[in-house]
């Protein structure tokens, strides 16, 4: 019998109905074995693939840090364009910087998480193929990091939109792109628990930042781990939770680096295709809050409000209608049975989504009883686009559920 919705146990682990593990374990990837270059200050990660047009640019905006004992390592996954011949030959002209070869395309994400595993300094900064940073970029998030005796730093950055972007795209950068600096206002340094709650405010929403703006203490990586995989366009999101809501960290509202958006770019060709939709709008949004309710390494996040689980359990709910919609939305059959098979294989590798399918009549009662069905609906991300139809078909679906029977 439900007593109050604080008596409701999300934790699967203390269910013996639920054989499973956590959907996404943190594991380290950084060893002590990389400790052999301890005077390395900093290791800048550049993981590439088809970006021989502005690789050139990015590294040179590299080279021009103002800081000492550092390296660059570029990690090309399998690129057809030129890259790993151009990054070749930078390497020649500075031995700073350290060029790798995947064998095969491991992946966005895998990337990512191969450039941790060759980095060898004290401080970790990611920086992309067509992104730049300001020649005082690091030295200033390193100076404020240290002062403040964080270990988790970043500062704003600037959009670069070029010319044949998707609309949809621009228009988001341009208009509904929500930054720290208006969440905080004129604050440098932000602890977990008040981070955790702005997380919660605006479930869902990067307000930080892509990792070019970031800077992370390499004990950081051995205490939360690695980027999750599983997901793809919320992989950044996903690791500031993780690690924001237990660390805290110092923010630098000048615009120390930039991020290039162009049609080739990851978050354009993201949008191309209706696979790739599908796996932006729902399947991220379903396995990110299912981590959440369920993994331990997000507890804290969890319990940054008191009715966190709660707003996290109803966004949960509400992704699963946005899937039906999306679903129901497609005419090509053939196209149907191909996301239906993808959205089976997810359950199958994340069987704590089942778990919690499997608890919405109980806890259903509960968001009911917080108010909490209607104004979810009311987050920015669910519209972020088609903003009409995508509000329409969640209030209809939010009718029905409040409508059905307890």
């Amino acid at each position: 019998m439900l007593l109050s919705y604080g008596m409701v146990d999300m934790d699967p682990h203390r269910h013996a109905s639920l054989k499973t593990k956590p959907l996404f374990r943190a594991k380290p990837l950084i060893t002590d074995s990389h400790r052999e270059s301890g005077e390395l200050v900093v290791s800048f990660c550049m993981p590439c693939y088809n970006g021989v047009a502005h690789l050139r640019e990015a590294v040179a905006s590299v080279l021009l840090q103002s800081i000492d004992k550092y390296e660059l390592i570029i990690v090309d996954d399998a690129s057809t364009d030129g890259t790993f011949e151009l990054a070749c030959e930078l390497a020649s002209q500075d031995d700073r910087i350290h060029v790798y070869l995947n064998v095969q395309n491991l992946g966005i994400v895998p990337n990512w998480n191969r450039c941790l595993e060759l980095a060898r300094g004290e401080w970790i900064k990611f920086i992309f193929q067509d992104d730049l940073l300001d020649p005082d970029c690091t030295a200033q998030l390193l100076d404020a990091a240290r002062r403040q005796h964080c270990n988790f730093a970043f500062c704003e950055r600037e959009i670069l939109l070029e010319e044949g972007v998707d609309p949809q795209v621009s228009a988001f950068f341009q208009h509904n792109l929500l930054r720290f600096g208006d969440l905080f206002p004129d604050r440098v340094y932000v602890p977990a628990h008040e981070l955790g709650r702005g997380f919660i405010a605006h479930l869902g929403q990067n307000f930080l930042g892509e990792p070019t703006s970031v800077l992370i203490h390499r004990s950081c990586i051995f205490r939360y781990g690695s980027f999750n995989p599983q997901l793809v366009h919320l992989c950044d999101l996903e690791y500031w939770i993780r690690m924001g809501c237990q660390e805290g960290l110092i923010y630098l509202p000048e615009r120390l680096a930039s991020f290039r958006v162009h049609p080739s770019g990851a978050t354009s060709a993201s949008l191309q295709s209706v696979h790739k939709k599908f796996r932006r709008l729902i399947l991220d949004y379903v396995i990110l809050y299912a981590s959440f309710l369920l993994d331990p390494a997000y507890r804290p996040f969890r319990q940054s409000s008191s009715d966190a689980k709660w707003i996290i359990y109803g966004s949960f709910l509400s992704a699963l209608r946005r899937k039906d919609a999306f679903l129901g939305q497609v005419e090509d059959p053939v196209t149907v049975a191909a996301l239906t098979s993808t959205w089976k294989q997810t359950l199958s590798a994340n069987p704590g989504i089942i778990w919690l399918q499997n608890r919405e009549p109980l806890y259903r009662r509960v968001l009911r009883r917080l108010g909490l069905t209607r104004r979810l609906t009311g987050y920015s991300w669910l519209s972020q686009e088609e903003p009409a139809i995508e509000y329409k078909t969640i209030m209809e679906n939010t009718v029905k559920f409040e409508s059905q029977p307890t």
